[in-house]
């Protein structure tokens, strides 16, 4: 399961947060959070977290953001916002 974020061109990003609203306990387990400029090739972005909503990584440049949820036993999470952080150019 993932969910797919496309932007209008490529940006410098460098964190991503999952509100999960009334749902905290639906987080992602085992998230990989991978990138791309054109959509075809696929990066796995390192990240950190420390409250499972706000996942902050070196800055990479890309226009597609995958949000994949891993074989983790479960496998349900909500979305209620999502905000991607950029880099100031």
């Amino acid at each position: 399961m993932y969910v797919k974020v496309t932007l209008d061109d490529a940006y410098s990003l460098c964190g991503v947060t999952l509100e999960t609203g009334e749902s905290p306990w639906d987080y992602p387990r085992e998230l990989k959070i991978l990138g791309s400029v054109d959509g075809e090739e696929w990066t796995e972005i390192p990240y950190t977290t420390i409250d499972n909503d706000e996942y902050t990584f070196a800055p990479v440049k890309c226009r597609y953001l995958k949000l994949e949820v891993g074989a983790a036993e479960r496998t349900d999470w909500s979305i209620y916002e999502l905000s991607l952080f950029t880099m100031v150019e």
